[in-house]
């Protein structure tokens, strides 16, 4: 098995109500975290976790903002993106990429075609990129 076949598992997300059973056994501490595990069937390591979550903010609730993916395109980015696609409607999506290429923008036609919906803009153009034109299909 190579290493790109190989998925690190994703972290569990626990529910509003999953957290706030745990804060409710917690609160109430008759339990250790070993019967909470065993109670609600989570991992005790991921009920130590919350549980220190819970001594630290007061909240079983994760309170930290996940930045995820930062944009392929910047604000200025898609501004040169929207004026090259205002300007020439008509052009594939290749003659487009071709053209922000040229602009320092490598971009693939998929985050073109996502850009294109988010910025409201849409390609007039009657081919396709894949050469399935109407007089070859």
């Amino acid at each position: 098995m190579s290493n790109s076949e190989i998925e690190k598992p994703k972290r569990h997300e626990y529910s509003d109500h999953q957290l706030g059973e745990i804060s409710g056994l917690v609160k109430g501490g008759l339990h250790s975290q070993a019967e909470i595990s065993n109670i609600l069937g989570i991992p005790r390591t991921s009920v130590n976790y919350i549980f220190k979550r819970y001594q630290e903010t007061g909240t079983t609730l994760c309170t930290n903002t996940r930045t995820g993916r930062p944009p392929k395109l910047n604000e200025r980015d898609k501004q040169i993106l929207k004026r090259c696609i205002e300007a020439d409607p008509n052009l594939s999506y290749s003659q487009h990429l071709n053209l922000l290429h040229k602009a320092g923008i490598d971009i693939s036609r998929h985050t073109l075609i996502h850009y294109m919906d988010e910025l409201g803009l849409r390609s007039n153009s009657k081919k396709d990129d894949n050469n399935n034109s109407p007089a070859t299909l």
